[in-house]
């Protein structure tokens, strides 16, 4: 049985959101996908785990052949509470996603989507169920080749795309903004805010926000401390609070997830 890769999920629901985005006309079914997936997600503890593994392996650079093996060790532990059983029933949730636009993907990010659905699968237990030491051993050597190749930075990026100069590139933002707010009215209106900015703000506006959500983020953590609950876990949560950086890379994530935490 074929089981849905969660990394081209990932991307199909990316470029609807884009569509829905900036298209004039309502894009009804576009976004009542976005929606579902978003529910699975938010109800889902392996997938969401599976999300920030996927964008970990993907977007991270490292030089050093130890630390990458390391890293790519510590995102698969992860998810060592689930077995391959339950990756299967998890991802039966997504097949419906999976449609025509699949081929218009870079097969390159195809690619490597399949080597962390492979390495994440291998890697679980499986109640009668062998793991493939040859597809486990060629995934991880995909994907830590791939962590090991430097990153094409945003400005090589940009120099590299041929920009239509009769594109008004303020319109199509303010454009996108307006279909933004007028269809995500469900959005808090302090969630929008957070959105926006980091959409189109300046780099010291994203970084007032980052630091600012980062405190309120601490705050809730020690709220949570001095009550005494899951104290363990609590004090880890407040070390790793602690120690993030501002850093463009990480930044729509990183703010995500502080953001969760006011709400805890």
């Amino acid at each position: 049985m074929k089981i849905a890769n969660f990394g081209i999920v990932k991307a199909i629901i990316s470029n609807t959101f884009s569509e829905v985005l900036l298209e004039s006309t309502d894009n009804v079914f576009g976004k009542k996908k976005i929606n579902e997936f978003v529910n699975i997600l938010k109800n889902s503890d392996l997938l969401k785990t599976e999300y920030m593994i996927f964008s970990n392996l993907e977007n991270k650079h490292i030089d050093n052949d130890t630390l990458i093996t390391k890293y790519i060790d510590e995102n698969i532990s992860l998810l060592k509470k689930y077995t391959k059983q339950d990756l299967i029933s998890e991802h039966q949730k997504l097949d419906k996603f999976i449609d025509e636009s699949v081929i218009l993907l870079d097969k390159n990010q195809v690619n490597l989507y399949e080597n962390i659905h492979t390495l994440i699968y291998e890697s679980l237990d499986g109640y009668g169920v062998m793991t493939n030491v040859d597809k486990l051993y060629d995934s991880f050597t995909y994907v830590f080749e791939h962590i090991k190749k430097p990153k094409i930075s945003i400005a090589e990026s940009e120099s590299n795309v041929k920009l239509d100069s009769s594109l008004n590139t303020d319109l199509v933002i303010e454009r996108a903004l307006i279909k933004f707010n007028e269809r995500y009215s469900s959005l808090s209106e302090e969630e929008k805010r957070i959105l926006n900015i980091i959409a189109f703000a300046e780099e010291t506006e994203k970084k007032s926000l980052f630091e600012t959500l980062k405190n309120e983020g601490l705050n809730s953590l020690m709220k949570l401390k001095e009550k005494g609950i899951h104290e363990d876990k609590v004090n880890k949560s407040i070390e790793k609070i602690k120690a993030m950086t501002y850093n463009k890379s990480t930044l729509t994530e990183d703010i995500i997830h502080l953001n969760l935490l006011k709400s805890l």
